[in-house]
């Protein structure tokens, strides 16, 4: 199959917006892996990012490949103005899962401070 000019460069355009999502969202999984306390969380974080970052580098091969060099290019924020297609908001779900893990731990310490004023 043959691409004109135009479908190529349409081509190149989503394959640099699919590296900049999966390149975002690596980075921001690796940013808040410490919010993972169990280690089994952790790995499945860690592996998660990992295969998007192994996305991220065989999409630039690709585009190498097509003429287009992205690598060392930064990643576009306007990348994810158009994911309604998406069925989880993975950014949205880790927020809410910091945000709940930090309100349980406020929870946690303000039991053990009433405890220890108790006694």
């Amino acid at each position: 199959m043959t691409y004109t000019e135009s479908q190529e460069e349409n081509l190149a355009k989503k394959l640099l917006a699919v590296r900049d999502i999966c390149g975002f969202t690596a980075e921001y999984l690796v940013r808040n892996l410490h919010h993972f306390d169990s280690q089994p969380e952790q790995f499945i974080i860690y592996n998660l990012s990992s295969n998007l970052n192994r996305s991220v580098k065989s999409i630039e091969l690709e585009l190498i490949s097509r003429g287009l060099h992205c690598q060392d290019r930064p990643f576009c924020a306007s990348s994810f103005e158009n994911l309604s297609y998406l069925d989880v908001d993975l950014v949205a779900l880790v927020k809410d899962y910091i945000a709940q893990k930090t309100q349980y731990k406020n929870k946690e310490k303000a039991r053990k401070l009433i405890r220890q004023l108790h006694r």
